[in-house]
């Protein structure tokens, strides 16, 4: 008889709140591929939940957390091996070469490490209480590289899980935008680390490469929703999808478009701290530029979006970005893109699929850029076509999902 898979999957807060949309299209294949899925969000909002499959179950698990200090003496081999593994017996970070990257204290990563500890022994107990662990395979998968996957390393070290592996993608990978705490432990401890983009692979085996076997890229991907129809060559649009906070430089967009003199409409879907300030920025646009702010909608109704309405151009000029999947949604629409040449983004961005500009472009420079493509071979049904195949070569969920978990 063959044993039960269950997956513990470690998320931010899917399926509450708004954030993680990209996980809402890979749920229908891990409910295909295991027999049960308990989810373990961080964050929870009861007033706001998404579906999910039948065999998922959502377990707040916050309410079990009992902190308890005998947890550093119980488990205090795991605790010492992180501590080890992040310093040398001077107290130096190790594995870093520029010091000034470390903004954290002993006390607080020992608060970390802490609360690793607490949240483990409570998932241990809620697989006591309601699994059969005998009869099981349990595979733990974080989503993110930081806190869920020090908890799930700190897991397998217990033989509480059978396979663990995490996602790495920007914010919790690279430490030029917040230094990773443990990652040697957690790379020790875990079955595979799975950075989104080449880009990260490299990055991770660089700063480990004792431990290079354990590091495997693995695309997000999309599913196959059809071609965007370009319908009227004459109708420029270009569409932008995105929270508006500062990493993502919104305002750019708007003096981009400044400068363009065609008749333009531009769309943006997404909402987030900045919106007001973008919505009077936008008002300063010239009268050749139509715009529309959408603000926050949920994924299907930007997938639909994209499905019937024609987009001539995405662009996405981040300061800091992973391997997006607002680029990947674009060219599975055979939509060309722009982007910024940022950590993994040149591995979408590219000339199969548009235009790659430098992180910090001139801004007459990229309106100009834009003015042509237009009237280029790029704005073709023709390019869009190989757009969509380089989309289906490498971020088409279901082909890149089969990787994740051999």
């Amino acid at each position: 008889m063959s044993k039960e898979k269950i997956l513990l999957f470690f998320t931010d807060s899917f399926p509450y709140n708004r954030f993680e949309p990209y996980i809402e299209e890979e749920t229908e294949l891990l409910s295909l591929n295991f027999d049960k899925i308990y989810v373990f969000p961080i964050n929870i909002n009861h007033h706001e939940k998404r579906n999910v499959p039948d065999n998922f179950k959502v377990v707040d698990i916050h309410n079990k957390i009992t902190g308890n200090f005998k947890y550093l003496i119980k488990y205090s081999k795991y605790l010492f091996e992180a501590l080890y593994l992040e310093y040398n017996p001077l107290g130096i970070i190790k594995n870093n070469k520029n010091q000034s990257l470390r903004k954290t204290s002993l006390k607080s990563n020992l608060t970390s490490i802490y609360n690793g500890l607490c949240y483990a022994h409570a998932i241990k107990t809620f697989i006591k209480d309601n699994i059969d662990s005998s009869n099981s395979f349990i595979t733990g998968y974080s989503y993110w590289y930081y806190q869920w996957s020090l908890i799930n390393a700190i897991m397998r070290k217990m033989n509480i899980l059978n396979y663990s592996i995490t996602r790495a993608h920007s914010y919790d990978l690279y430490d030029e935008i917040k230094y990773n705490l443990f990652s040697e432990f957690k790379i020790r401890s875990l079955d595979k680390v799975l950075p989104v983009s080449i880009h990260g692979e490299k990055y991770l085996k660089d700063k480990h490469p004792n431990l290079k076997y354990k590091i495997h890229k693995n695309y997000l991907g999309t599913n196959n929703y059809g071609i965007n129809p370009l319908i009227d060559s004459n109708k420029k649009v270009i569409c932008s999808c995105s929270t508006i906070r500062d990493i993502k430089r919104i305002h750019l967009i708007i003096e981009i478009l400044k400068e363009i003199n065609d008749e333009v409409t531009w769309i943006h879907f997404g909402d987030g701290p900045l919106f007001k300030t973008i919505y009077n920025l936008a008002k300063e646009l010239p009268d050749n530029i139509k715009y529309m702010l959408i603000g926050h909608k949920p994924n299907e109704y930007i997938l639909n979006y994209y499905s019937n309405n024609q987009i001539n151009l995405f662009i996405n000029v981040s300061e800091k970005e992973g391997l997006p999947v607002s680029l990947m949604e674009a060219i599975s629409f055979g939509i060309p893109v722009l982007g910024t040449d940022i950590f993994g983004v040149s591995e979408i961005v590219n000339d199969s699929t548009g235009i790659l500009i430098n992180k910090d472009f001139n801004i007459t420079n990229v309106a100009n850029t834009i003015k042509s493509f237009f009237n280029s071979h790029l704005n073709t049904n023709e390019f869009r076509l190989g757009v969509r195949n380089y989309w289906k070569h490498n971020f088409s969920r279901k082909k890149n999902f089969k990787e994740l978990f051999k």
